[in-house]
Formats: structure tokens, C-alpha cells, sequence
């Protein structure tokens, strides 16, 4: 049973507490809004592990090859591909209709998540830029199925930081795979990566997200109502940027030392991308309430 379990990956469950971002931004909400939105993460989340198993199916060869993939249920042969085939089709397709039963709208995201990443399993995880952008996208999905759930809009300022910061992410794991220590270049995906990287590319382009990213924070905070924002707000929005900034150089570092694959794990057992993630949150927490 844990094998079934462990195959659907819940530590990547993190990713998806972005949909209680709308709800936690949003000054007027109340805690009867609340349930629905739990509801829909749990829903969401094996959603989105039935794509993991999916995808584990198609790349059981390029993860063989893999120093820490090779150990996953279907890479290892614990679940046989057709029984991981039967068990993924079912999460799929209750958990898709589990979320038109509590809105339409979140039905459609969830039809929109599902199309979108098979899409990337298929064809665009292998297009240069395009899968960074739809990756990027899919994390979008996740913020609006939130503000969908708990009817609040979504700004431009806070949809284009996630999406870019989603951009750095994706960024960093490719730079983390190509200096990982043992990897196998024999295999084709692994030798896209490198020849794609030709001078440097992921570099530049983590630091050009990362530009981007910065910049869509900044914006954020001086469209703030400035009639609300004391001079000690400002001050905890300042310091949570710079702790953002910091961040992306320790998150930068990481994946240089291809320590940052799955960073859904790292983010909790490395010691500097925790502390930091907690002063953003907190310092963001006491300039933006």
C-alpha cells in the first residue's frame, strides 16, 4: 500500500497550497469561505499525482538511467506498468469529476491542467523555453482554480510573480539535472538538456526570470494602496524582497551543485532555503496585513 502511495509523490502536495494564496490575500475573506478550498486541494493534489503516475509510465526508461529515479515504484518494477496505467486512469478521472461536482469553472481549470500536462509529457517537455512556459503555466492553473473556489480575482501583479517565479524553478531544475553527479548522458532526454544549455542558456535564462521576477515584486508593492501601508509596512515588504532575492541566490547556487531536482524536498530539509522561505513569508505576512 505505501508503494501506491509513495508513487503519487504527496511531498510535491506543497506546490499545490497555492491555491489558498487568493483566499489568504484577500482581506475580506472569512473562514466560512474556507471549506470548499480545502476540499478542492485535497481533489487537486491526486489529481495531479494520477499525472505524476503518467508520466512515471512513459518515462520509465529515461528514469532507469536516472542515480535517484531508477528507484521509483514503476522505474524498479514494484508497480507493473499496467496496473500503474489502471490505477493513474481512475485517480484521473474521479478526482476530474469530484471537481465539477464543486464548480464548473474548477472542472474546467482541471480539464485545462490535465490537457495542458499531458501535452507536456508528450511533445512540449522537449521544446526548448516552451516547457518552462508550460510548466510556468501550469502553476498559474493552481492560483486560479483558488481564486475560482473562493470567487476572488486574481491581480496581473500576483499571477505574473507566481508565473515567473515558476520560470526560475523550472530553470533550476534543468540546470540541477545536467550537474548532477552520475548522470547518464547516453540517454536522449538528458542529451537535450546538455546541448540545449550550448553557452551557458539555463544561466541566462534564470537570470533573466529571475530579473523579470524581481521587477513583477516590486510593482506589486508600489501598487499597494499606499493609503494603508505605514512607514513599518513598507519597511517588512522591503525585507521581504530582499529575502526573495536571497532565495533565488541560494536556489541559484543549489541547482549549480545539481542539488535542486526535486525541489519540492530540498526546499524542507535544506537548512538556508527554509530559513529564507520563512523570512519571506513572515516579513510579507507583517507589511502586507
Amino acid at each position: 500500500m505505501s508503494t501506491y502511495i509513495n508513487v503519487l509523490r504527496p511531498w510535491q502536495w506543497m506546490k499545490n497550497l497555492l491555491i489558498f494564496i487568493p483566499y489568504i490575500l484577500n482581506q475580506n475573506s472569512t473562514d466560512s469561505d474556507i471549506s470548499n478550498l480545502v476540499i478542492i486541494f485535497f481533489i487537486f493534489s491526486v489529481f495531479v499525482s494520477s499525472t505524476y503516475v503518467f508520466n512515471d509510465i512513459k518515462d520509465v526508461d529515461i528514469d532507469r538511467l536516472h542515480p535517484k529515479k531508477k528507484n521509483r515504484p514503476i522505474a524498479n518494477g514494484t508497480i507493473e506498468k499496467k496496473r500503474a496505467l489502471i490505477y493513474s486512469t481512475s485517480l484521473f478521472f474521479s478526482s476530474l469529476s469530484f471537481s465539477f461536482y464543486i464548480s464548473t469553472e474548477a472542472g474546467m481549470l482541471f480539464t485545462l491542467y490535465g490537457i495542458t500536462t499531458l501535452l507536456y509529457s508528450a511533445y512540449f517537455k522537449y521544446l526548448f523555453v516552451i516547457d518552462t512556459l508550460c510548466i510556468s503555466f501550469m502553476f498559474l492553473i493552481r492560483l486560479l482554480i483558488g481564486g475560482s473556489v473562493s470567487s476572488i480575482s486574481v491581480t496581473i501583479y500576483l499571477a505574473s510573480f507566481i508565473f515567473l517565479t515558476s520560470c526560475i524553478l523550472s530553470i533550476s531544475k534543468k540546470l540541477s539535472i545536467i550537474n548532477t553527479e552520475n548522470i547518464n548522458f547516453e540517454n536522449t532526454y538528458f542529451a537535450l538538456l546538455k546541448k540545449q544549455n550550448n553557452n551557458q542558456v539555463f544561466k541566462n535564462l534564470y537570470f533573466f526570470f529571475s530579473f523579470l521576477s524581481l521587477s513583477s515584486v516590486f510593482l506589486w508593492f508600489i501598487n499597494l494602496r499606499s493609503d494603508i501601508l505605514s512607514f513599518q509596512n513598507v519597511v517588512f515588504l522591503i525585507i521581504s524582497m530582499i529575502s526573495y532575492f536571497i532565495f533565488l541566490t541560494h536556489v541559484f547556487k543549489l541547482s549549480n551543485k545539481g542539488k535542486l531536482e526535486d525541489f519540492s524536498k530540498e526546499v524542507i530539509t535544506n537548512k538556508s532555503l527554509l530559513i529564507t522561505a520563512i523570512f519571506i513569508v513572515v516579513f510579507f505576512s507583517l507589511g502586507y496585513f
